[in-house]
Order: C-alpha cells, then structure tokens, then sequence
C-alpha cells in the first residue's frame, strides 16, 4: 500500500502536476492522522475496558469481604446484647438481695465478655498500594475510606479501650472476689468449630465465674460501681461502635451492587 502510494506521487510530480500533488499530499496527511486517531481511541478503549475490569474485580472483592465482616460484627453485635442482659440479671439480683442460683456463675462470667468483631483490611489495602482512583465513583470511593480509615479504626481503638478496662477491674477488683475469670467450655468449642467457615457460632461458648462470696457481694460498693460503670462503657466503645460500622458495611454493599450494575 505504501509503494502504491508512493507511485501515484512520483507520476504526479513527473507530469509538473504540483497542484494535485499538493492534494494528493494533504489527503495522505489526513488518512495518516485519521489512522493515529483510530489507533488511539481503540488503544483507549482497551484501556477503559481493563480499569473496568480491573474496577468490577475489586468491587467483587469488596463485597466478598464486606459480606464475611457483616456475619462477624452481627456475631459481635449479638455477644454484646448476651453480656448487656447477664449484667442486669446479677445487678438485679445484687440490689433486690435475690438468692444465689447456680446459673448466676455463668452471668457472671458474661459480664466480662470481650468478644469483639474482626474487620479484614487486605482488599482495602490492595486497593491503595493500587491506587483508590481504580474505584471511579468518587462518593463510594469516599465511603470506603470513611469506613476503612476512620469507623474500623476508631472501633478497634475503642473495643481495645473496653478490654483494657476488663483487664484493669480483673486485676485489682475482681481478682478478690472471683475464683478465676474467663473459665469456659472453650477447648471443646475450639474443636467443634470450623473458623474458616463464616458462618460459625459462638454460641456454644459458655463461659462462668464463681463468686467467692455472694452475699458479700450485695453490700460491695466497689464491685457495684465497677459493674455498672462496666455495663456503661460497653454501650459507648462497644455497642455504639459496633452498631455504626454495621450500618456503614450494610449501606456500602447496596452501594458497590448499584454500582456493578451501572459499570456491567
């Protein structure tokens, strides 16, 4: 094709034809950048078409992800309601000066439970060292920073807060008036449970805490106070926490399905 070209202006500028030469010249020139413009936006669009794919395998990720972590902080959501219900059940019990009964040992145990809610980060990591502009809609680019960088961070932060807490009352209040604490059926849990499956429960863990003395315990101002504050703590760095980041991965995975099906 070039040799045929090549010939048409060799002949023309053979017979002093200059003015179609100069044409001729010109309409080469446009065929040559019509061709580059062609090779670009095809180059283009096959650069569109792998972010997109690139995009749809990440929104994919995400909501794999996303929906392992919902299961998890329902679990979390649904431990916290368990321990709120075994701290009034012995506050109750303390203050209207009921008689000790042998399933007071596992609310007790309750009262200390600390189960917290494991948020995987590594999609979310794999998306920055990628680069967040891969996600193309900038609200829900938005949302995913918001969640991963400040809700997960501040509820891990807090939930660390929590047991720090429980670890401080355990070693200078409790120590004295329990036989141990967080004595629990957990080895045959361990091995009735599959943790790679992520629907596992926990609800067979039973944990108990045998007061040393009870009756004493009716009268015991520290060991009151220390349960109450307890039971209001949990409502700020845990129950709070764990109820706002749930409502942040629910409203993000309708968002990453919308935005599925505008990008497919």
């Amino acid at each position: 094709m070039i040799k045929f070209f090549r010939h048409i202006r060799q002949q023309l500028l053979t017979k002093s034809k200059f003015g179609k030469y100069l044409l001729y010249a010109i309409g080469e020139i446009v065929l040559v950048v019509i061709g580059i413009l062609i090779a670009l936006q095809l180059n283009n669009l096959n650069e569109r078409n792998k972010s997109e794919a690139k995009e749809i395998e990440i929104l994919n990720d995400f909501k794999a992800s996303l929906e392992v972590d919902l299961v998890n902080i329902n679990r979390a959501i649904i431990r916290g309601e368990q321990t709120k219900a075994s701290m009034e059940i012995v506050l109750t019990h303390l203050e209207t000066n009921l008689p000790y009964s042998d399933s007071l040992k596992y609310h007790f145990g309750n009262t200390n439970d600390t189960w917290t809610a494991q948020i995987n980060r590594s999609v979310f990591e794999s998306l920055k060292s990628e680069g967040l502009t891969l996600i193309s809609n900038k609200g829900l680019r938005q949302r995913l920073v918001r969640l991963y960088d400040e809700l997960i961070i501040g509820q891990k932060e807090r939930n660390n807060r929590y047991r720090d807490l429980v670890d401080e009352g355990s070693a200078k209040i409790l120590i004295s008036r329990f036989d141990e604490m967080w004595k629990s059926n957990y080895e045959s849990w361990v091995e009735e449970n599959d943790f790679a499956d992520k629907n596992y429960t926990t609800d067979g863990l039973i944990g108990e805490m045998t007061p040393i003395n009870y009756e004493k315990l009716k009268n015991d101002q520290e060991y009151l106070y220390f349960l109450k504050s307890l039971k209001n703590k949990r409502f700020w760095h845990m129950e709070i926490e764990n109820k706002s980041v749930k409502k942040a991965i629910v409203s993000l995975l309708k968002n990453i399905e919308v935005e599925l099906e505008i990008i497919k």
